[in-house]
């Protein structure tokens, strides 16, 4: 399996998934769109998406990888992962600057 950014370009694409054409392509889409589907559906979410964390096999079925970004739900209590809790802590503390009284020297 190759990492997703391969299929992008045409000459990558041809060197690593031989004959690959529309049809493959497709049905790579297809597979990436059911693999977070089914994390979804499972109250998970991906907490890092893009094209290094997802593999692509010469048939087309895909592979989520790099998990430590997902945020995990069991019976309803999150697990966040690290980017996710550092972008929470982040927002805590803007909303609370925010709300902050603004003083103004005259």
């Amino acid at each position: 399996a190759h990492p997703l950014h391969q299929l992008y370009s045409p000459t990558e694409r041809q060197r690593l998934f031989p004959g690959a054409g529309w049809t493959f392509l497709v049905r790579a889409a297809v597979q990436l769109a059911a693999a977070f589907e089914v994390v979804h559906r499972c109250g998970h979410v991906v907490g890092d998406v893009n094209e290094r964390n997802v593999l692509v096999a010469g048939d087309a079925c895909v592979t989520l990888i790099d998990a430590d970004s997902f945020q995990v739900n069991d019976h309803g209590e999150a697990y966040l992962c690290d980017v996710q809790a550092q972008l929470k802590k982040a927002n805590s503390e803007r909303t609370k600057a925010s709300k902050a009284p603004i003083e103004i020297d005259v």
